[in-house]
């Protein structure tokens, strides 16, 4: 059998026309994009055109993005460089289900001595925008940073109505967006936060590419110094072929449209139907359209992976940057699934190429599978 991805939230396979855009300015477009001269005015260009396809994509403005060399960078870039603009201090306020390099900024910024407050989650996954709000109201806070939709769980939490409140209130709000875009409208002028961060091989761009938007106007200062690349706001010479790619990216994700959840509910609806003590996570929650996480009792999730994956399935038990942790996720345990459930859950998230066919293929070895390892897990506790 052909193998099946379905991991996508983790990346995603490089559309056809960002590794074509990639290999054609890597050939034709090499210079320098800081050079007067005609090489680095061409590739100017190029990296230029990429930043309008993002304010198109987001009715936002060109200038205000900055391009990183991912998601990763963007969120630090966010956070670091928001907060090196307001000396005054003040507390930060997130959650308690973001991203493992939101959470290693936010524990070296408390090993500092800044106050961070994670608010918690709410059963279905999100966080509640008033709690939001009051944890950011009772002391003097120097910014807020959440994330959008989570990539574990797929729930999509309410970031415009925070965004409109925080706005009013002149606290800097940061949305690491990076499972939204391609999946879900990302609209700027309706969710006006004042940094959003990206990752283009979330959405079939080639790998090392990012980027940040920065409000103008927003309080923020330069993360990386030295070099005056990108209006002196990111030093380094810029990767005008990575670009190139996240512009073909863009264009393609237009062109397509926005993911329609049915396929998902599809298969959720066959996997409760068809087997035992499987839970929805999430399932009340608005989710992304491409993710469906579950909980199987009774089969570990690690012996699942295992036995899909020699399958031909490719799938994940939650976030890839927890890959290899014998720690339950942090994020299911705040939503208040208990632990010995948390090591039951996996994660199917699916993309544009992937076939109804190919889903149910997916459900009819998934059942066969369950009852496999739960044997094998019957077994060890006897």
């Amino acid at each position: 059998m052909e193998r099946v991805y379905l991991d996508w939230n983790a990346t995603t396979p490089p559309c056809r026309e960002a590794v074509e855009a990639f290999s054609e300015a890597s050939r034709n477009h090499w210079g320098n994009a800081s050079s007067l001269h005609q090489e680095g005015r061409e590739a100017a260009a190029l990296f230029d055109r990429t930043r309008d396809g993002l304010a198109r994509w987001t009715r936002s403005r060109a200038g205000e993005w900055i391009l990183t060399s991912g998601g990763t960078e963007s969120v630090h870039a966010a956070i670091f460089g928001c907060l090196d603009a307001r000396p005054s201090g003040g507390r930060i306020v997130s959650s308690q289900g973001e991203h493992a390099c939101t959470n290693g900024v936010l524990d070296q910024l408390q090993a500092r001595g800044w106050e961070v407050v994670r608010v918690p989650l709410r059963a279905d996954g999100t966080w509640d925008v008033q709690e939001v709000v009051r944890a950011c109201r009772e002391a003097p806070t120097a910014m807020a940073s959440l994330i959008w939709a989570n990539n574990e769980t797929g729930a999509i939490s309410d970031a415009a109505g925070l965004a409109v409140v925080l706005r009013e209130a002149k606290i800097p709000l940061h949305l690491d967006a990076v499972q939204c875009f391609g999946k879900i409208e990302v609209d700027l002028q309706a969710v006006p936060a004042d940094f959003v961060s990206l990752s283009g091989h979330k959405f079939q761009a080639t790998k090392g590419m990012g980027a940040l938007r920065v409000r103008t106007g927003a309080p923020w200062s330069r993360w990386m110094q030295g070099g005056n690349q990108q209006r002196a706001r990111r030093g380094g010479t810029v990767d005008v072929a990575a670009a190139a790619s996240l512009a073909a990216a863009i264009d393609r994700s237009g062109t397509h449209g926005f993911m329609d959840p049915q396929h998902r509910d599809e298969l959720q609806a066959s996997l409760l139907h068809d087997v035992s003590g499987v839970r929805v996570v999430s399932g009340t929650a608005r989710r992304l359209p491409n993710t469906l996480c579950i909980v199987v009792e009774g089969a570990d999730s690690s012996a699942l992976l295992a036995r899909m994956d020699e399958r031909g399935f490719a799938i994940a038990s939650g976030s890839a940057c927890s890959t290899g942790s014998p720690d339950p996720s942090s994020v299911l345990l705040a939503m208040g699934i208990p632990e010995h459930l948390a090591h039951c859950a996996i994660r199917i998230s699916f993309g544009w190429s992937t076939t109804p066919a190919q889903l149910a293929d997916f459900g009819r070895v998934f059942r066969e599978e369950i009852d496999r390892v739960r044997s094998i897990m019957d077994g060890k506790t006897k």
